[in-house]
């Protein structure tokens, strides 16, 4: 395929109003709360001695696992709009298995494909108004707390406005991790305010789903100024990115 490139326009007095909160979470992160796993889960052994998530019987999520490793244009994403004013791909056998009235996607398949699609997807659904549950559904980490209480602190007319302007659009990934437990994606999204965005998302998979463990710093996220992409970059929407 080779290298694809483009110029773009960063951006950069726009991003800082379009990525409201994720400011907040990088200054009040300075009292970061100390890692615990979410309630529900059970953690075992492998005969390798690595540690395995168990979910709880409780888990609404019942996608199962398999060795499928790829998304792409071709693989039969169909691309659907919701209420939260964004898209979401669905994959089928890969998820999402469950969305919720709001607009925030659930329920992804265990495996490379399934990891992705739900990085995908949560990310969506963060610049949406579906963002209050994606943190109560799909977010974990040390800063959960922190965006537990920026969202509690959403009025409706907020919510409301990014519904209406619409959300982010993921138009490439590539996985830089994978294992039973967790894993990383890379995504290149552009956003209602013209900016392309770099995410990377340290993704794991605790109560039978897939889930965003939030940081936002410079290693995660990054206003971008020019693509140059090679092939460990796949494409998962036509468009003009030669």
């Amino acid at each position: 395929m080779g290298r694809r490139s483009r110029r773009l326009d960063a951006g950069r007095k726009t991003w800082q109003v379009w990525a409201f909160g994720l400011a907040g979470l990088v200054l009040v992160a300075v009292a970061v709360v100390a890692w615990s796993y979410l309630s529900g889960i059970s953690e075992s052994k492998d005969q390798s001695g690595q540690a395995s998530i168990i979910a709880a019987p409780d888990s609404p999520c019942k996608m199962g696992s398999s060795d499928r490793e790829v998304l792409d244009s071709g693989s039969g994403i169909d691309w659907r709009s919701v209420s939260s004013g964004t898209d979401l791909g669905f994959v089928k056998n890969v998820g999402p298995g469950l969305v919720t009235k709001a607009g925030a996607p659930r329920c992804f398949e265990r495996s490379r494909a399934g990891m992705a699609l739900a990085a995908i997807n949560i990310w969506q659904a963060w610049d949406s108004s579906a963002r209050p549950d994606v943190v109560k559904f799909s977010i974990s980490g040390p800063n959960l707390a922190q965006a537990r209480q920026i969202t509690k602190e959403f009025d409706k007319a907020a919510l409301d406005n990014l519904a209406v302007r619409g959300g982010s659009k993921v138009f490439a990934y590539r996985v830089t991790g994978y294992g039973k437990v967790n894993g990383a994606v890379e995504l290149l999204s552009d956003t209602p305010m013209g900016t392309t965005m770099w995410i990377k998302m340290t993704m794991e998979f605790t109560n039978g789903d897939w889930h965003w463990r939030m940081v936002f710093d410079d290693a995660h996220i990054k206003v971008l100024d020019q693509l140059d992409l090679d092939d460990s970059w796949t494409f998962i929407r036509e468009g003009d990115y030669d």
